[in-house]
């Protein structure tokens, strides 16, 4: 994916794995809210965010100035992400559906 692709209030997904073998997924969703949205961002580089979706329903967007007031017992999380790392680690549901099959079939070959 490129960060041209990506659209804004909409989910994307990390996938990591536990193992060597590619068995134990880990899926992070998250939300993309934009680039360089907060005040102290370097103009210069561009940084993409994405908090997490639990945070986000509860607390709203991470730069409503009433943010931190909102459920304090919710953790919130952002995630900044550079161009590369959004094409190198992002995917949409139906990717990361597709890798979670994949992670399925290597499941049962080393099961």
């Amino acid at each position: 994916m490129t960060p041209t692709d990506l659209k804004m209030s909409t989910a994307y997904y990390r996938l990591t794995f536990a193992d060597t073998n590619l068995t134990i997924p880990g899926v992070e969703q998250m939300i993309y809210i934009g680039t360089n949205v907060f005040p102290d961002d370097d103009p210069i580089s561009t940084v993409y965010y994405f908090p997490d979706t639990i945070s986000h329903s509860w607390r709203g967007p991470v730069t409503d100035a009433a943010y931190d007031e909102k459920h304090p017992e919710v953790e919130a999380r952002v995630f900044p992400h550079t161009a590369s790392e959004v094409q190198r680690d992002l995917l949409t549901l139906a990717e990361v559906i597709n890798a979670l099959l994949e992670a399925q079939k290597r499941t049962m070959l080393h099961g």
